[in-house]
């Protein structure tokens, strides 16, 4: 069996949550944080969202891009 990669979609969650966030509840600062990881800010989703929903969001965002067929093939861990 082969697979090939046509094309790519993505998508992020609805809030954005800087560093500056977890310096008022842990005892860390944006420097800290961007020193050993390299991260400045994340996307975080709504309660209930699960990440098979965000694949179908990326799976959307790529189909409204002129491509080929599209097929989705996903792993993830979502519970609900």
């Amino acid at each position: 069996m082969r697979s090939v990669v046509k094309g790519t979609g993505f998508v992020v969650g609805e809030h954005l949550v800087p560093n500056s966030r977890f310096e008022k509840v842990m005892e860390t600062s944006d420097q800290w944080i961007r020193e050993r990881s390299g991260i400045e800010q994340r996307y975080f989703v709504a309660d209930g969202v699960a990440t098979s929903d965000l694949g179908v969001r990326a799976a959307r965002s790529r189909w409204s891009r002129p491509a080929s067929v599209p097929k989705i093939s996903t792993t993830s861990c979502s519970r609900r």
